[in-house]
């Protein structure tokens, strides 16, 4: 439990990886000092997750509501979103249409992959 340790940045860091429940935490109980630490970059893996994990909103993913006021850079990753949950995704943090997408469907071409299943039989003497 986080509440449990003094947060100081007397020791400092280069990267902090942390779940997005203790992001919550953080930003709950200890706002003064996420904005002492002055983070300038904040990276959400699977941010898709904030729209389909609805049973988490409440004790995680509301984290990510008005996440702009930090005014940190933002970096929201997922390799399984579509411009709607991107859009949605983007005004609960507060971005708007303030962002730049990198990539998509339109311009990834799905890889021609096909798997070859082969049986092979053991010769077991007795």
């Amino acid at each position: 439990m986080l509440r449990m340790f003094k947060l100081t940045t007397e020791e400092g860091f280069d990267l902090l990886y942390i779940s997005i429940d203790a992001f919550n935490n953080l930003r709950q109980n200890f706002a003064g000092t996420l904005d002492n630490w002055g983070v300038q970059v904040i990276y959400v893996d699977e941010f898709y997750l904030a729209l389909t994990e609805c049973y988490r909103h409440a004790t995680s993913w509301q984290s990510l509501r008005d996440l702009k006021s930090l005014n940190s850079k933002i970096v929201l990753l997922s390799a399984t979103t579509n411009l709607t949950s991107t859009k949605m995704v983007t005004n609960y943090t507060g971005m708007g249409e303030n962002y730049i997408a990198v990539g998509g469907s339109s311009s990834y071409a799905v890889p021609n992959i096909a798997f070859l299943k082969q049986k092979s039989f053991l010769h077991h003497t007795p």
